[in-house]
């Protein structure tokens, strides 16, 4: 067993210092997406509406979590990204594209955050699972 993982009872071995995935320059990926990029400057979310966490889900917001799945399959122990540093690029994005700046979009800057979040727990959960979706992938 690696030697900064403990066993805990379960029997999974436990990370005891927490891994954080490096998220730095996100947003700038972000804005290289020029479908990403011109849906911000058009007045759209970072990504669509959903409360759900499921296939569907992440399949319509794939280019935004696709930086971070990548990112995320570099690193040993899968890490999510801490919330306040994707947060942090989430606005850095908005703002390059002209948003963020008022009241209103701080709402967005933060459900957006979280709900990326939420979307790489259940990636990471079926993947773990072994779960492989039958969506099936459009490759124009």
């Amino acid at each position: 067993m690696a030697g900064n993982c403990q066993k805990k009872a379960g029997g999974r071995p436990k990370l005891s210092s927490q891994a954080v995935l490096p998220i730095d320059g996100l947003h700038l990926e972000w804005d290289a997406n020029k479908d990403i990029r011109d849906g911000l400057r058009a007045g759209e979310e970072l990504l669509p509406d959903g409360k759900t966490e499921d296939i569907p889900a992440c399949v319509a917001a794939s280019l935004v979590l696709q930086p971070l799945i990548t990112r995320m399959s570099m690193t040993e122990h899968k890490p999510l990204p801490n919330v306040d540093k994707l947060r942090d690029e989430v606005e850095k994005v908005y703002l390059v594209n002209k948003r963020g700046q008022t009241p209103e979009d701080q709402p967005d800057v933060i459900s957006a955050s979280w709900r990326i979040r939420k979307l790489l727990g259940f990636l990471k959960m079926k993947c773990r699972r072994g779960e492989v979706s039958s969506v099936p992938f459009l490759q124009i």
